[in-house]
């Protein structure tokens, strides 16, 4: 992604700017007040015999001006450059978020720890696409190799196949064409499901109620609250478990758990 560069002053700066204001407006106002409350002369002469305590006030003003420059720095400069590098990291492919960094204020470490979670979330995400992928090469290859293997016997004229050979093989395309329509189908309703994530309040009870009735061949045990809600709606959660179950008993399963999970997540479990 291409960001256009535009100048943009540095927050050292306007920390700076402010604090500058704050020590130098006052001092400027009493110095004002001075000067329009006597002549020149009677000035010139203040000048001369005050500019000891003069020069002490200035020094004074300029090291409160800097001391209080520097904690701000301390505080929400310096920690907001530190957010940023760990920030960099990660987009330079660093595979998580240092939460222990010196943030300083404690807002700024809360934005810390928002940046953690995101970053695990997508990292989450990121194992979830690597999954989703592998498991979709391993479901296509079968069907297409098969698809393929029929398709060429039938091309071959030397094989000297009579009709119920042809019809066969034909029915072995015929049903693996069905299957790849079917993992299409399962695929984009994972997707509509993953859409909608967090919009909804599904009922457990319900919801393994219909799973059983769906797959009879297996055992589902709940070692969680029927009180637990899902957070999709009564379809969408129904099409991620009915995906699960489809899975499990694909793959020789013949119990599926539901269990709590960390924080407020529920662990799917199968013993496929």
């Amino acid at each position: 992604m291409t960001v256009r560069a535009k100048w943009r002053p540095p927050l050292a700066l306007l920390v700076a700017g402010l604090v500058s204001l704050v020590f130098v407006l006052p001092a400027f106002a009493m110095v004002l007040v001075v000067v329009v409350s006597r002549t020149p002369g009677e000035l010139l002469l203040s000048l001369q015999e005050n500019w000891g305590r003069i020069a002490l006030a200035l020094a004074v003003v300029g090291s409160l001006t800097i001391l209080t420059g520097y904690v701000f720095w301390r505080g929400l400069t310096k920690p907001l450059r530190a957010l940023a590098a760990r920030a960099d990291e990660v987009a330079n492919g660093a595979a998580s978020f240092d939460v222990d960094g010196p943030y300083g204020t404690r807002e700024v470490a809360q934005l810390a720890d928002n940046f953690a979670v995101v970053v695990e979330r997508l990292k989450q995400r990121s194992q979830y696409l690597e999954t989703l992928s592998a498991h979709l090469v391993h479901e296509l290859k079968s069907p297409l190799t098969s698809i393929l293997g029929a398709a060429d016997l039938l091309r071959d004229e030397t094989t000297g196949m009579d009709s119920r050979q042809r019809q066969h093989f034909l029915g072995n395309i015929i049903g693996d064409a069905e299957h790849l329509t079917a993992l299409s189908g399962r695929l984009r309703d994972l997707a509509q499901a993953d859409i909608a994530s967090g919009r909804g309040n599904a009922d457990i009870g319900d919801l393994v109620a219909t799973l059983a009735a769906d797959f009879p061949k297996l055992d589902i045990q709940l070692e969680l609250p029927l009180s637990t809600r899902f957070p999709l709606s009564r379809e969408n959660a129904g099409i991620v478990l009915h995906h699960l179950a489809d899975n499990a008993l694909c793959h020789g399963a013949n119990v599926l758990t539901l269990r709590s999970g960390p924080g407020d997540s529920i662990d799917v479990i199968n013993d496929g």
